[in-house]
């Protein structure tokens, strides 16, 4: 009798295992970096939400509404994981930051760090920023420096040679989409950001 409940039972487990496999590998949005120049390729990335195969390269977004949304999924299991990601949501680089990665290489977009920098300059809303090379002196409050690191340049990464623009549309609770571009002095970057917010909780 066990072992026929157990052969019974086979095809339930099979479709749990299917559909755990499903949510380990639920795509919740994807960006894209198109890179012109001697050497174009372009970056595929992807964002995940809930447990990844080993190996799997996914890319990252946050933005202070996020971050706080984040800190309350974890308030009612562990109060003192809410706190500190309470305390982490109005850091500089939790107001926004954007990581577009894949195999081919990794673009990352965040505040520049200055003295006058404040969080309050990334609203969650639309709005458009200036892509700036941190490492020029060449920027102000409220810039995003960029950095996109590749083996298929010869120096292992570019940044914009002058100002590019980060232009976001929709920036909330629930979504954000960009479009952004720039230019260093021998490529030229375009690229797309769309991503729904995930649960941390199914990591």
């Amino acid at each position: 009798m066990k072992i026929r409940i157990s052969i019974s039972l086979l095809p339930c487990l099979a479709l749990l295992l299917i559909s755990a496999q499903a949510n380990a590998e639920k795509v919740v949005g994807t960006c894209k970096v198109n890179v012109v120049g001697a050497h174009p390729f372009t970056i595929d990335g992807k964002f995940y939400e809930g447990k990844v195969p080993d190996n799997t390269i996914r890319s990252f977004v946050s933005t202070r509404t996020w971050a706080h949304k984040w800190a309350e999924e974890y308030r009612s299991k562990a109060a003192l994981i809410a706190d500190m990601k309470s305390k982490m949501a109005d850091d500089l680089n939790s107001a926004l930051t954007i990581m577009c990665w894949s195999d081919k290489g990794k673009l990352h977009m965040s505040p520049v760090s200055n003295e006058k920098a404040k969080s309050q300059d990334f609203p969650d809303a639309p709005k458009k920023y200036r892509l700036v090379n941190n490492g020029t002196g060449d920027f102000k409050p409220g810039d995003m420096e960029a950095m996109l690191l590749s083996q298929e340049f010869t120096t292992g990464w570019i940044a914009p040679a002058e100002p590019g623009e980060l232009n976001i549309t929709q920036n909330d609770g629930e979504r954000l989409v960009a479009t952004f571009s720039f230019k260093s002095k021998t490529y030229s970057v375009t690229g797309t950001v769309d991503i729904k917010r995930w649960s941390e909780l199914a990591n």
